[in-house]
């Protein structure tokens, strides 16, 4: 398997930007160093014209013609840097080759490969934040784009009843049961699948969870309405600030905005289903 690379330079304090960008144009790995992103993507439609989309990123200093590089070793690219995360003194996410801690009451151990959510990330952060304030005990629970699964598991470590999961990656849905395994979880407490929203459209939710990209969100804003109930509590996140009137007007007709936090460029919306 071979995947273009491309070096993305950023203008100084545009990273979170740029990387926002490189994201919603389906990147399916991004390393940042210390002024540059190595962004990498299998089998890209045209080249070319992805090229010259990079190049035209509010933020992004120059580009380097990207090259096909052979299979890289994932798990060796993101153990490079990978630190653990403390989020709000109560959860504690660390890789295997890492301490445990036991000043913390939640932990969680992650593998992350090439999915997306490490908890590095603001979006992430944000979503489990907002998560510690949800009462979760015995909820059912739709992860829509689970990614790692970092979220699913925190939700059944916060006593959710079921989790459902979906993503259209297939590493996604791997790494989703891998992580269920290391964490020592039941296997019958979740379902993962490959595939998007349909697949839960035959149930509904009392919490759903959706941290994934703009266009997604927006694309797909009465499919999960479609899978909540009147109580149904809705956490989105993957939207940036400059995005938030546009995620505001297309969900206030079915949802109650109750809150919204902001880190860094990033936004994370607490929701409601109206009845």
């Amino acid at each position: 398997m071979a995947w273009y690379n491309f070096v993305v330079e950023f203008e100084k304090g545009k990273s979170e930007i740029v990387n926002a960008w490189l994201l919603n144009l389906n990147f399916d790995a991004i390393v940042e160093n210390d002024t540059n992103f190595n962004a990498y993507i299998e089998n890209p439609e045209d080249v070319n014209a992805l090229y010259n989309e990079v190049k035209n990123i509010n933020g992004v200093k120059h580009c380097l013609v990207p090259e096909l590089q052979e299979e890289k070793n994932w798990n060796e690219e993101w153990e490079k840097n990978f630190a653990p995360i403390s989020i709000d003194d109560m959860v504690y996410i660390r890789a295997d080759f890492h301490e445990k801690n036991d000043a913390y009451p939640y932990e969680i151990l992650i593998s992350p490969k090439m999915a997306f959510g490490t908890g590095h990330h603001e979006t992430t952060h944000m979503m489990i934040s907002q998560m510690l304030k949800l009462g979760l005990t015995d909820k059912t629970v739709f992860d829509y784009g689970c990614g790692t699964a970092i979220l699913s598991v925190f939700a059944k470590m916060r006593n959710a009843k079921h989790v459902f999961g979906v993503d259209i990656e297939l590493p996604a849905i791997e790494n989703s049961w891998e992580h269920v395994e290391i964490n020592n979880l039941e296997k019958s407490d979740f379902d993962f699948q490959l595939g998007d929203i349909d697949l839960a459209s035959d149930k509904k939710y009392d919490v759903v969870l959706a941290n994934i990209n703009r266009r997604v969100l927006l694309e797909n804003v009465a499919h999960i309405s479609s899978v909540c109930h009147d109580e149904t509590i809705v956490l989105l996140s993957g939207i940036l600030k400059v995005d938030q009137e546009i995620i505001e007007e297309s969900y206030s007709p079915f949802f109650y905005i109750e809150a919204v936090e902001q880190r860094g460029e990033w936004l994370c919306f607490l929701m409601r289903r109206k009845g």
